[in-house]
């Protein structure tokens, strides 16, 4: 009976080039071996650092190829995937790349990297079932007192720089041309009718949502973001609760 061959060998030589080509993969010798194998490695780092490219666009664009490239390279590195999907690689970029220092001298690159890890992440989310605007006119008075649970393909977002802005001048074509990194900034990455949508958000809309997201009711979310200053917009929340889609839909 053949035995099986040991595969964690062989994927600890490909991912790490200082590895030894593992024994069992040539019995006796093969002087093509190195050079066979080597394009093995080259393969695996070029198409995690292709994967890298398609889901952080903005982030090569603000850098460029070279930088992008070299610093795709000492993720692989350091992170290599642990999942054989590749679309699912790069999760960790954003903080990988708020704790490189070469990447410092961008200091909203992270950030922006988070924002397209977040696109990425509610582009596949699962489909779940939300309220509509009938189901929360069924609520009535109740309404204040109701707790909500966010769908999977919603996500708030905090930054210290304008992420959005920054995105979506880049998205337009433009770059940084006219765009000032500064912040705070607050947002939301819903999909209604399939097609991912980054919307940005008032401080104190953020709040009344975030706040929803950790157990409050309506009624505490707005009591909670008026004890810090902030003064939501009733009609700006419910318009987000009620016609966004976001909140999923009780059994």
């Amino acid at each position: 009976m053949t035995r099986d061959l040991d595969h964690r060998p062989v994927a600890a030589a490909i991912r790490d080039a200082a590895q030894p080509i593992p024994a069992s993969l040539a019995p006796g010798n093969c002087r093509t071996l190195p050079q066979r194998f080597a394009v093995y490695r080259n393969n695996f780092v070029v198409g995690l650092r292709q994967a890298l490219a398609d889901r952080f666009p903005t982030v090569r664009q603000l850098v460029g190829d070279d930088f992008f490239n070299a610093t795709a390279h000492a993720y692989i590195d350091e992170e290599p995937p642990l999942s054989p999907i590749v679309a699912e690689y790069g999760n960790t970029f954003p903080d990988f790349l708020e704790h490189f220092p070469p990447a410092h001298q961008v200091p909203y690159l992270h950030e922006v990297a988070r924002l397209e890890s977040t696109y990425h992440q509610v582009l596949h989310a699962a489909d779940e079932a939300v309220l509509s605007p009938d189901d929360f006119a069924r609520m009535g008075d109740s309404l204040g007192a109701r707790t909500f649970r966010f769908v999977q393909s919603c996500r708030l977002l905090s930054f210290r720089y304008a992420a959005i802005r920054i995105w979506q001048s880049h998205r337009d074509g433009n770059g940084m041309s006219g765009v000032s990194p500064d912040g705070p900034e607050f947002g939301m990455v819903t999909r209604p009718d399939q097609d991912v949508s980054i919307q940005s958000l008032d401080p104190a809309t953020y709040l009344v949502l975030s706040a929803l997201t950790e157990g409050a009711t309506l009624n505490e979310a707005f009591a909670r973001t008026v004890e810090t200053g902030r003064e939501p917009d009733l009609e700006i929340v419910l318009g987000r609760l009620v016609r966004g889609g976001i909140v999923e839909k009780e059994e």
